[in-house]
């Protein structure tokens, strides 16, 4: 367990993308976004959503989302990159020391985003998975829960 716990850590933080899935209306939709590594430990992560996009509407009828990472692995073909979906519930960052840490990180991550910090309608979204579906490459695919901050 250890060494997929590590492999999902490598795979988190070598990668800075990936495909939010959000409920609309009892249909699934799907959205790119920029998230970072909020809790090594636990694997937690942070996403900064405005409020006028979609995914965040969703999130704020329905907190569950999904968080696919795909290893950025270029020419190789889907079925030999490591990839994991992470499943969850987002809740939004209220705590003002926690807040600046993650924006923090976030710009470190994401030179340039500065702008989103002055918009008054960005803000930090906060998952830690209940769920993760690993694929770590043929024959190599595990469902991990996690419950209490400990993965089981």
């Amino acid at each position: 367990m250890d060494e997929v716990f590590a492999e999902l850590r490598q795979l988190i933080q070598s990668c800075s993308e990936g495909a939010l899935a959000t409920l609309e209306d009892r249909r699934p939709f799907v959205s790119a976004t920029g998230y970072i590594l909020e809790d090594k430990d636990h694997l937690a992560f942070a996403m900064l959503l405005s409020d006028l996009s979609r995914h965040t509407r969703n999130i704020r009828k329905n907190p569950f989302v999904s968080l696919l990472i795909v290893e950025e692995k270029r020419g190789a073909p889907i079925h030999e990159k490591r990839r994991a979906t992470f499943m969850g519930q987002a809740a939004l960052v209220e705590d003002t020391l926690r807040h600046e840490c993650l924006r923090k990180s976030y710009r470190e991550r994401f030179p340039g985003s500065d702008v989103f910090f002055s918009l008054p309608d960005f803000h930090f979204y906060a998952v830690v998975p209940e769920e993760v579906h690993w694929i770590g490459g043929f024959a190599k695919a595990k469902t991990l829960t996690f419950q209490h901050g400990k993965w089981q």
